[in-house]
């Protein structure tokens, strides 16, 4: 027979101590706390926070996003001032006319601690084995350096070419005189 009825068997005959306390034992849900923290390592870059004060939440990454909890993940539990859990990992973000975490798994705030530091300047793609740009290789190894050629992309144009245009604007203003 099953687990359960070998259990309350002994515990009738007497062989173990505790009797039917034994067997209630057999029916405690499984610890999930180291599950937990594994599926909080593998999905560091699927973490959220709680906001003050609200349930929305905001994902922990270089774009972060503000959503809301999916209806379908209600089972989580509220404390007594109705907040929902500080921290949480989401498996998927669906993005509707509201934005949602779905399937949700509650973690706790200790264990952030030590898994947010490395997330700082991570590269997804790369470590996936995708391809990464130049641009996202050198923000990770030499970050200022990064900083110097995005502002150089950020001008539109350089100094030779506004002497340019200005010139051209100056010649058709003169030949319209």
């Amino acid at each position: 027979g099953t687990l359960q009825q070998m259990a309350s068997g002994e515990a009738r005959k007497g062989g173990y101590a505790g009797g039917a306390a034994a067997a209630l034992a057999v029916n405690k849900p499984p610890d999930v706390k180291n599950l937990r923290k594994a599926i909080c390592t593998g999905y560091a870059t699927h973490m959220a926070r709680r906001m003050q004060m609200h349930n929305g939440y905001r994902t922990i990454s270089d774009n972060s996003k503000l959503a809301h909890l999916h209806p379908s993940s209600s089972f989580l539990g509220m404390d007594e001032d109705g907040m929902l859990p500080e921290w949480i990992i989401y498996h998927e973000f669906v993005a509707t006319s509201k934005p949602f975490l779905s399937k949700v798994c509650p973690i706790d705030a200790r264990w952030t601690e030590k898994i947010i530091p490395k997330l700082r300047g991570i590269d997804v793609k790369r470590l996936s084995g995708g391809r990464t740009t130049a641009a996202a290789v050198l923000a990770v190894e030499n970050p200022a350096a990064a900083a110097v050629e995005a502002n150089k992309k950020a001008r539109r144009n350089d100094d030779d070419a506004v002497s340019a245009a200005r010139a051209r604007f100056l010649a058709r203003k003169k030949a319209k005189v």
